[in-house]
C-alpha cells in the first residue's frame, strides 16, 4: 500500500524518500496496467490541476523504477502517461492526477530522489475546423501567418497520413473560379502533413469530401473551383509540433 502526498504546481519540487514497505503505507494500492510494472513497492504523489499542462518527472534512484499518471482515482484511474525515470506528458485538462513511483520488482526500494515540474500548455484557438483562423489575402493575392501547432490536439487525420497523425491547427480561406491555390510551410519544427478540403465547415476533415492531402512542406493545386477552403496542418506523429511560416497564394 502507499500514502499519497501532495505535489504543488509551477516550479521543480524535489523530494527525497525512502521505497519501502511499511504499515503506515495504507491509502492507496495502485498497479500500472500495461505499464510495465510487476507488483514491486510504490509511493503516489496527487497533482491538482487548475489548468492544462503537462506533468514533468524525473527519479534518480539505485534500483529499476516505472512511473507513470493515473487520472480521476488513485486505484482505479486509467493509466495516461507512462515511463521509466523521466516522463514528459502529452498535454492534461485540469482535474486531479496521481504520479506513482513504482519499483519494478518486489525487491526494487530503498531512497530515491524525485522532481517534478508543470508547464501550462495552452490549446491554439485554431484548434478546431469550427474555430478555424481565417486567411486574409493581400493585393496580390497573398496571405501569410506565423504560427505554432504546438500543445494542439490530435483532431483530424488525412487520407495520405499512414502513421496516425499528430496535433493540428486548421485555417480557412476563400478562392475564386479557376484559380491555382500555392500552400507552403517554411521553417516547420515538425515533419508536415497538410491537407486542404473544398466545401462548408461540415467537410473540413472529412476524407470522404472533396480534399487533397501530400506528406510535404507545399504543394499546387491549378484551375480549382471557387469557394470556401479548409487548410490543416498536421504532424506525423504525437508531439511532432512547433513553429512554422505559413504563404497561400492565389493566382
Amino acid at each position: 500500500m502507499a500514502s499519497v502526498h501532495r505535489l504543488g504546481g509551477g516550479d521543480w519540487h524535489r523530494v527525497h524518500v525512502t521505497l519501502h514497505d511499511g504499515p503506515h503505507r495504507s491509502v492507496c494500492h495502485p498497479r500500472g496496467r500495461g505499464c510495465g510494472a510487476a507488483g514491486g513497492p510504490d509511493a503516489v504523489y496527487r497533482i491538482d490541476l487548475t489548468e492544462r499542462s503537462l506533468i514533468n518527472a524525473a527519479i534518480t534512484a539505485p534500483f529499476p523504477v516505472t512511473l507513470y499518471i493515473r487520472t480521476g482515482d488513485c486505484e482505479t484511474g486509467d493509466v495516461v502517461y507512462c515511463g521509466s525515470e523521466s516522463i514528459v506528458t502529452n498535454p492534461l485538462e485540469a482535474g486531479t492526477y496521481y504520479l506513482v513511483v513504482d519499483g519494478d520488482t518486489p525487491g526494487a526500494k530503498g531512497d530515491y530522489a524525485l522532481a517534478a515540474s508543470l508547464t501550462p500548455a495552452l490549446l491554439p484557438g485554431s484548434d478546431t475546423c469550427p474555430t478555424a483562423l481565417e486567411l486574409i489575402f493581400s493585393g496580390q493575392g497573398v496571405a501569410t501567418h506565423t504560427g505554432s501547432t504546438l500543445y494542439a490536439l490530435d483532431q483530424y487525420q488525412g487520407w495520405c497520413d499512414a502513421g496516425g497523425g499528430g496535433d493540428d491547427v486548421v485555417y480557412t480561406f476563400q478562392a475564386g473560379t479557376g484559380e491555382t491555390i500555392t500552400i507552403d510551410l517554411a521553417g516547420a519544427e515538425f515533419d508536415p502533413i497538410l491537407h486542404l478540403y473544398r466545401g462548408d465547415v461540415d467537410n473540413c476533415g472529412d476524407t470522404e469530401a472533396v480534399s487533397w492531402c501530400v506528406t510535404d512542406s507545399s504543394f499546387q493545386l491549378q484551375g480549382q473551383q471557387g469557394g470556401t477552403y479548409f487548410l490543416i496542418i498536421d504532424g506525423t506523429a504525437d508531439k511532432q509540433w512547433g513553429a512554422y511560416d505559413l504563404t497561400v497564394s492565389l493566382q
